[in-house]
């Protein structure tokens, strides 16, 4: 009997696989974990505001904590840099579920934290694996990836805490990061790949236009993950308070949200074989804020309803996977003697840019109805500016005249 070939994966196929896992554990400590807040609470005997204080003291450790972790992985390679910090999240999360006095339970959120900062190297991987040409389907398909997982994560919340308890999404945690331990260590390079262009051949000016278009890239990108944020803070309220559904229809609601980033995916995957990178940017956009202003238009001519809520913030969000891609591509592209430092500074100011966005939009939130669509056409309108006035250029510009 004829024996059938087996079946061989490309060589990128493990590190893919390890790059979309990283993608869906990014959002386990901070999303996850919401609707435990209640329990954890109650477990040792604290307000709920302190709870909640925590959560946010813990993206501010991870934001600080990349800073860090991106320059060292450029230095002392980047393989040993993020196995160290999958080792510290593993202890800092099962820490977590053992100790029994609030003040231990805050030290070993820190632990996993500071490791957690490891994720922000998932950029300067895509640099480092895949060429020119692949990175930026690559990141459509983890912003994608991503953005799924925070839609989905209420729901995976509330099904662990009720089978398991609040220590439920501590240890998914600590397993999934033990198998991207494993998973890493087996398909990770062992050092950082020589880079491509270091820009240090006297050309001050040429490097200065690199920084200029990594800045412009970067607050366009941060732009467009506070359209997104802004509709994840403001939507228990719009659904559960205003439109005064049920949990369970809330929860439903988030999961047709999640269809805009496979939406916004297809459209992200499609325009980058027929426009380029700039033009796609504009393309966003301009699809964020129609989502915006068709959603005031309707608020305005009949009333917020769940549908008219939903389906114009699906129309946004699309936008928002067409242009985070694009933009954090042409970011990485414009910095690539250093993959790991620029990584860490573009995804300090996207989502501290992006939170202290949405955080101000959220101050509003008692008039959402409008607070919302106003602040998507707001934010779309500004990036266009930026993007015109700028102006954008195309990573392939900037290579061309590095070398005349």
């Amino acid at each position: 009997m004829k024996r059938l070939p087996l079946m061989k994966f490309k060589p990128t196929f493990k590190p893919m696989l390890l790059l979309i896992f990283m993608s869906a554990l990014g959002v386990f400590p901070l999303d996850v974990i919401l609707p435990s807040i209640p329990s954890i609470s109650n477990h040792f005997n604290a307000p709920s505001s302190r709870t909640s204080a925590g959560i946010a003291l813990f993206a501010i450790i991870v934001a600080l904590s990349q800073l860090v972790i991106g320059p060292a992985s450029d230095k002392f390679g980047r393989k040993r840099i993020f196995l160290y910090c999958i080792l510290f999240t593993i202890a800092g999360s099962v820490g977590c579920t053992f100790t029994k006095n609030e003040d231990f339970f805050y030290f070993f959120r820190f632990i996993q934290a500071c490791g957690c900062g490891g994720f922000v190297l998932l950029q300067a991987f895509v640099q480092d694996i895949f060429t020119p040409t692949e990175r930026i389907k690559k990141r459509i398909l983890l912003t994608s990836v991503s953005g799924i997982c925070i839609s989905l994560s209420p729901v995976v919340g509330a099904l662990l805490e009720t089978s398991f308890g609040w220590p439920g999404s501590f240890y998914t945690f600590a397993i999934l990061a033990c198998l991207i331990f494993f998973l890493g260590k087996a398909s990770l390079p062992s050092s950082c790949p020589a880079p491509l262009f270091t820009g240090a051949n006297g050309d001050t000016v040429q490097s200065a236009n690199r920084e200029k278009q990594f800045i412009l890239n970067s607050t366009i990108s941060a732009l467009a993950f506070a359209s997104h944020f802004s509709f994840i803070i403001l939507s228990p309220i719009i659904f559960l308070e205003s439109l005064e559904l049920s949990l369970y229809e809330y929860s439903v609601a988030m999961l047709f949200y999640g269809l805009a980033y496979v939406v916004g995916g297809i459209i992200a995957s499609i325009l980058i074989r027929k426009i380029s990178a700039v033009r796609q940017v504009t393309f966003g956009l301009l699809i964020i804020a129609t989502g915006g202003s068709a959603m005031g238009c309707l608020h305005y001519m009949s009333g917020m309803s769940q549908l008219t809520v939903i389906t114009c913030a699906i129309i946004s969000t699309c936008g928002v996977t067409v242009v985070r891609p694009a933009c954090t591509n042409m970011a990485m592209e414009a910095m690539p003697s250093k993959p790991g430092t620029a990584a860490s500074i573009l995804n300090t100011i996207t989502f501290i840019g992006g939170g202290v966005i949405s955080f101000t939009i959220g101050l509003f939130a008692s008039g959402a109805n409008w607070s919302l669509p106003i602040a998507l056409f707001t934010l779309a309108l500004i990036g266009l500016t930026i993007r015109i006035l700028g102006p954008l250029k195309n990573p392939a510009s900037l290579t061309e005249s590095s070398h005349n």
